[in-house]
This record gives structure tokens, sequence and C-alpha cells, in this order.
């Protein structure tokens, strides 16, 4: 059985405080064939000596300027020979060095069936410490229409089919955190259309405190969330954003009453209480 090209990308700016575990969990990796391809934003910091360090072993990188994540990414898929084409941030790292040999089976399957989207359970954890924070991912049968509502798959380390860019084009570049969200529906607006879910382990670990995760940028997510339904046509009611956006308002209510400190603490207590790791500090 022909075994797929997976094309890894990572999109990095500024990143020299993880972006070595970040390489070398995809360089480490078991499977071939797999290319990686990295995409630098012009970073000022330590990132290029980085980049460079592993540049032989590298496929393609550039290092230039652009609107962030999702001009990046689109500029690694038009350089991807993969089947697959796998997306991991530039703090996240894989599991284990034979994460993408143990899905594979699951890849060529998927395949067959004609389903283009692929997802694993991610591990979501602190950003210094490692610590799990919660494990992402639920079963598509609970996601199919959920989906339509907010986004609840984790999208790191995900694999997407080369044809739904054939299909799709490529990721909308006036979003800066919502991007991926916005291009899923694309697919998934049709309910006819399947992915296939991997419950057997988390592939990808993704640390707290990036674009996606901060606190600061929630506000931006519940807006681009609402942008890329309505994009979509998706015009109904979604009760989940409506609740993120009041436990939003009432964070923010806390933090100017109280302080970013005392409310973040207030927060991560209400964690606790849930049986959950700290999320923000």
């Amino acid at each position: 059985m022909e075994r797929p090209v997976i094309s890894v990308i990572t999109a990095v700016y500024n990143g020299e405080k993880y972006l070595s575990q970040c390489i070398e969990s995809v360089l480490n990796q078991t499977y071939e064939p797999l290319e990686y391809l990295l995409i630098d934003g012009g970073s000022s910091d330590g990132t290029l000596e980085i980049i460079k360090k592993y540049e032989d072993k590298i496929d393609f990188w550039i290092s230039e300027k652009d609107k962030g994540i999702y001009e990046a990414w689109n500029k690694a898929i038009q350089q991807a020979s993969g089947d697959w084409l796998c997306f991991i941030g530039s703090d996240d790292f894989f599991s284990k060095i034979n994460a993408i040999e143990t899905i594979v089976p699951s890849l060529i399957k998927a395949n067959k069936k004609q389903i283009r989207y692929v997802y694993c359970k991610t591990n979501f954890i602190t950003e210094s410490r490692n610590e799990l924070i919660n494990v992402l991912g639920e079963p598509w049968e609970k996601c199919k229409f959920k989906l339509r509502k907010i986004m609840c798959i984790p999208h790191v380390g995900s694999f997407h089919h080369k044809s739904l860019f054939l299909d799709h084009g490529y990721f909308n570049e006036e979003f800066k955190v919502g991007g991926d969200y916005e291009f899923l529906l694309r697919e998934f607006k049709d309910i006819n259309n399947n992915a296939l879910f991997i419950d057997d382990l988390p592939l990808v670990c993704m640390r707290s405190g990036g674009i996606s995760t901060s606190l600061d940028k929630l506000p931006l997510l519940i807006s681009e969330l609402k942008k890329a339904r309505k994009m979509n046509e998706i015009n109904d009611f979604s009760a989940e954003i409506f609740f993120l956006y009041v436990r939003v308002k009432l964070y923010f209510w806390l933090e100017k009453m109280l302080g970013r400190k005392n409310s973040v603490s207030i927060v991560n207590f209400i964690r606790y209480l849930r049986g959950n790791q700290n999320m923000w500090s």
C-alpha cells in the first residue's frame, strides 16, 4: 500500500523560546516520506539562528514580513507537495517520535472513504511547566453539528487532504485568529461532508499562551467566529458563542474592578474547582 507524503507546516514569529523543541519533534518523526516547511514572519529575536541550525533538514523555509499566521500558512501550502498537510505551532510539539507513523493507516482509510480532514486528541499544556490542562478533541459524532456553532476541533496537528485547498482555496488572510475555523466551515457547512477523529493518542502537545488562547485575543476571536459563520452563510443563533462572549465580558469587568492579577486568580480558582490546571498567569 502506497504511503502518502505528509507535509508539516510551521509559521513562526519571534518564537525562539520553544522553536527548537518544535522543529526537533518534527525532524525526529520516524515516518517517511515527510517534508517540513517553515515560514518565519521576519523575526527580530534569535529565531533565524535556530532555523539556520536545522536548515539542511528543513525542506523549505523563508523569512520575510507577512500579515500573520494565515498568510504564512498560505505561502507554505503553495510550496508543499504532500498528499496531507498538517499545521503545528512554533511553540507546540509532537507527543511521540512515531506520532505520525501511528496515524497514517487512518489517513489511508480516510482517503478511501473520501474523507478529507482527520483530527486527533491534543494535549493542552501549561506554557512553562508542560503540565496537562486538559485533553482537547471530541468524536466527530459530537462535533459534526456543533462545528457550525463554534470552533470545537483542535486544529493543531490535524491533517488536511490537499484536495481541500484545490476546492476551497487558501486560508483567508483577513483573519488573525479565526481563519482555521472559517476554512473548516467551507467544507463542513455541508453536513454531508465528514471528518475522521482518531481517539488513540494525543498527537500534539499545544502550549497555552499562544495567539488562539490568549486572554487579550478572546474578544477578537469571538468577533472572527461570528464573521466566519456569516461568510459561510450560517446565520442561526449560536448559544456557544453567546455564552463565550458573556464569560469574556465578565472577565474583563473583573479585571477592571480588581486588576489583572486578581481577576486571573479568580478565573484559575474556578478552573481548580472544576478539576483543571491553571490556564493563565
